[in-house]
């Protein structure tokens, strides 16, 4: 992957007639951006969104090209995912009342998430919530339904709870080159979702810094960019850069991630 993100970028840079140093100009020295085209070195996420914006190239012209799923249920899945971080509820319930797709687990998670899209979660059946807690509780071994549930269902849980699910996850997908683009997303959007709640929480200082460093560790990949920029936003917001949480925020919303920014990263 590290090779297609190289390659992406040399296309871009071909196609805008570009040399390697007018491309990432100010942002890196040649040597080590013809290093990164060529697939010999990984790409930080920074320099990354620094090249983009040099470049004027936005977050989705540049990966709008990857990130194809195999199964019907996760391309189900991960279309209530892109719903919900752009807080469409209208898809989110058209994905919901979907008669070709059974699975009444998922049903329910997407029900929670109109809950949350909506500020309800509250009213939302007690019977459901307790449903969803037992079956991720009862989880021998994680698979991309059972994390994808857990993804979107954190909210329920007691921090404690959490901490141990959460656990369970990072010891095992240890080591995150060996999973596939699915897996990766989602493991990297518990993590997020998981550094969110310890940011509310006194004392977490410990699981704070777990987590991210967790985030940083996984793959600079198209299909976490997202998360990874999330990982970046936080680290950014416990350091106090308010300019630099103003550029990434920018960054975002310009992505269609507005909702995503005043929802996730900056409540």
């Amino acid at each position: 992957m590290n090779k297609e993100i190289g390659q992406r970028l040399k296309d871009i840079r071909l196609s805008l007639g570009l040399s390697q140093k007018e491309m990432v100009e100010g942002v890196m020295d040649r040597s080590s951006y013809s290093r990164i085209e060529s697939g010999k070195t990984l790409i930080g996420i920074s320099s990354l969104l620094k090249i983009l914006e040099l470049n004027q190239i936005s977050i989705l012209d540049f990966f709008g090209e990857w990130g194809e799923v195999k199964a019907k249920n996760s391309d189900y899945e991960n279309a209530a995912t892109d719903a919900f971080l752009r807080g469409d509820v209208a898809l989110l319930t058209s994905l919901k009342n979907d008669p070709t797709y059974p699975a009444v687990k998922v049903k329910h998670v997407m029900g929670l998430m109109i809950a949350e899209l909506n500020d309800d979660v509250r009213r939302f059946p007690s019977r459901i919530k307790r449903e969803l807690k037992y079956n991720v509780l009862q989880i021998g071994e994680w698979d991309t339904n059972s994390l994808w549930i857990l993804a979107h269902s954190m909210i329920l849980y007691k921090f404690k709870d959490l901490e141990g699910l959460v656990g369970s996850v990072f010891n095992k997908f240890k080591n995150p080159k060996d999973y596939d683009d699915q897996v990766l997303r989602l493991v990297a959007l518990i993590t997020v979702n998981y550094l969110q709640i310890c940011l509310k929480q006194k004392e977490a200082s410990y699981e704070i810094e777990k987590a991210l460093t967790y985030l940083k560790e996984l793959p600079n990949l198209p299909v976490i960019m997202l998360e990874k920029m999330a990982g970046e936003y936080f680290s950014t917001k416990i350091r106090n850069n308010q300019e630099a949480l103003k550029e990434i925020e920018i960054v975002l919303e310009e992505g269609g991630y507005g909702y995503y920014v005043e929802t996730v990263l900056k409540r």
